[in-house]
Formats: C-alpha cells, sequence, structure tokens
C-alpha cells in the first residue's frame, strides 16, 4: 500500500495569511532602522546643505550692502543737487539773497518746498550767506542767524561747486545733505 502524502497547502487563503514566517519577522526591525536610518541621514545632509546655502546668500547680500547704499545716496544726491541747480538760476534767488530778504526768499521758496517736502521727503532747506551765516530756514523760519558748520557747507564754501554727503544731525540721525552754492 502507498500512502499518500498530506501536502502542507492551506486549504484556504485564511490559513496562509496567518502561516509564520520567521525570516521575515526576524529581518523586518533591522531593515526598519536602516530606513530610519536611511531617511534620518539624508534629511541632515539636506539640512546641512541648505544651512551652507543659506550663509553663502546672506554673507553675499551682506557683501552687497555698502556698494548699494553708496550707489544710493549717489543716486539721491544727484537728485537734490539738480532740484538745487534749477532753484539757484531761478532770477529771484541770486538777489534775495545777496540783499538777505528773507521775507522774498519765504514767500517764493515756501510753497516749493511744501510740495518738495510732500512728494520727496526732503525735511529741510536752508539759505545761507557766503559766511555760512544761515538767513533762513524754511522749515523752521523763526530760527536763523546762527553759523552752519556742516561738512558739507564748509566742503562746498571751500570747492565753490556742490557738496554732498551723510552727516549725523542733532538728534542723532544720519542725513543726506547736499549744498549747492549761489553766485550772482
Amino acid at each position: 500500500m502507498i500512502k499518500k502524502r498530506k501536502s502542507r497547502r492551506p486549504r484556504n487563503r485564511n490559513e496562509r495569511r496567518t502561516a509564520p514566517r520567521p525570516v521575515l519577522r526576524r529581518l523586518m526591525l533591522p531593515l526598519t532602522v536602516v530606513l530610519v536610518l536611511l531617511i534620518g541621514g539624508f534629511f541632515a545632509i539636506m539640512m546641512a546643505h541648505h544651512e551652507d546655502h543659506l550663509e553663502e546668500t546672506v554673507a553675499r547680500d551682506i557683501a552687497a550692502i555698502p556698494e548699494r547704499l553708496s550707489q544710493s545716496l549717489l543716486s539721491e544726491a544727484a537728485g537734490l543737487d539738480m532740484t538745487l541747480a534749477a532753484l539757484t538760476r531761478s532770477g529771484q534767488m541770486p538777489e534775495a539773497l545777496k540783499e538777505r530778504d528773507r521775507n522774498r526768499l519765504l514767500t517764493v521758496y515756501e510753497p516749493l518746498f511744501r510740495q518738495i517736502r510732500q512728494i520727496h521727503g526732503v525735511s529741510h532747506f536752508y539759505f545761507m550767506d557766503p559766511d555760512r551765516v544761515c538767513i533762513l530756514r524754511l522749515h523752521k523760519p523763526e530760527q536763523h542767524g546762527d553759523v552752519i558748520d556742516r561738512f558739507t557747507a564748509r566742503e562746498a564754501e571751500r570747492t565753490g561747486r556742490a557738496a554732498g554727503g551723510i552727516e549725523l544731525g542733532r538728534l542723532g540721525t544720519f542725513t543726506l545733505r547736499v549744498v549747492h552754492p549761489v553766485y550772482a
């Protein structure tokens, strides 16, 4: 008699799924650990690369600030100088300055100053005599008669040409100033 060997095949699908798989169970934890380490390592490398790139970008931007500031100041000073050049060529300014006529200067230039202040943010406008004595401040007409001893005023006096630059104001604020000589 020949006996039939019983096969170990599961009789239904549910039996097959619950069949033990000792190799997979033993490998599952190490594979999971390796996968977590790979993902963590990739993330750490990406973060380091991102930080390096960010540091380079910030360093490059910081290095460009002085040049950008210088260009911006030159552009602003040139705009102020052009405005002052146009104003000094007006027929009334040289004569009013020569006569130290505060009322005429105030009447003619105060409305223009208000407009320039509103549109371009110009905060101060002075008229000085050749000795740098303030004839009129359009922004504070009641304050006059003092000597303006700022670098830009002295430089314009020394060279006879327009001078501009950043100066520290009385209240500790940095201000772009442009002084333009007027000749009769």
